[in-house]
């Protein structure tokens, strides 16, 4: 009967493919359950974003408006430069609503004369509170290319509100978003860690 002296040399090198081969899989099922789970929280973060789309919507229609009515200042400013007297002659007056009980918002109309020509400008901002009267003197800025855009800097509640809007819209708009990434990565975070603790 023949001994076969390589024996031992052979086993210790099956136990150590074997150790080898088994720690591979352990990894490549780890890869695997690691991909199922970042997928997983793929979708909730799409799920969120779903959920989540009429608020960014709206956020953006916030933030448009806002960034419109701060970019509607600085251009007034900046192209209106003659300063004028003018008067505040009346306000115009409107109810949003058929509600009696609801309240009626105003809009100045002012005049002013500029090169001896009188001007009337009427606005299109309506608000509820106003901090103006009639036949108040203020103080018109101007556009000498043309006479009929005004800055006036005295009636406030035309620009009033631009940086809530900005603020607002940036709230409605990012929040969810942050909202999504966050339960996906604590989503990711929970998963991988049972998947650990079940090991």
């Amino acid at each position: 009967m023949g001994i076969d002296f390589n024996s031992s040399h052979n086993d210790d090198f099956t136990i150590k493919r074997d150790v080898m081969v088994d720690k591979f899989r352990e990894n490549h099922d780890n890869k695997m359950s690691e991909d199922e789970i970042r997928r997983r929280s793929k979708s909730i973060f799409k799920f969120y974003i779903m959920l989540s789309y009429f608020f960014i919507l709206f956020g953006l229609v916030f933030l448009v408006f806002g960034c419109y009515r701060t970019f509607s200042f600085f251009k007034d400013k900046h192209d209106c430069t003659v300063l004028v007297e003018g008067t505040v002659d009346s306000f115009n007056s409107h109810r949003f609503d058929s509600d009696d009980d609801s309240e009626v918002s105003y809009a100045p109309v002012f005049s002013y004369v500029y090169n001896d020509e009188k001007h009337i400008h009427i606005e299109n901002n309506y608000s509820e509170d106003i901090d103006l009267s009639r036949g108040q003197k203020v103080s018109v800025y101007v556009d000498p290319d043309n006479p009929d855009h005004v800055y006036i800097p005295d009636y406030k509640e035309k620009y009033s509100g631009m940086v809530s809007f900005i603020i607002i819209g940036l709230a409605l708009a990012v929040c969810p978003v942050v909202f999504a990434v966050r339960r996906a990565k604590e989503d990711t975070e929970y998963w991988i860690k049972k998947a650990e603790d079940e090991k």
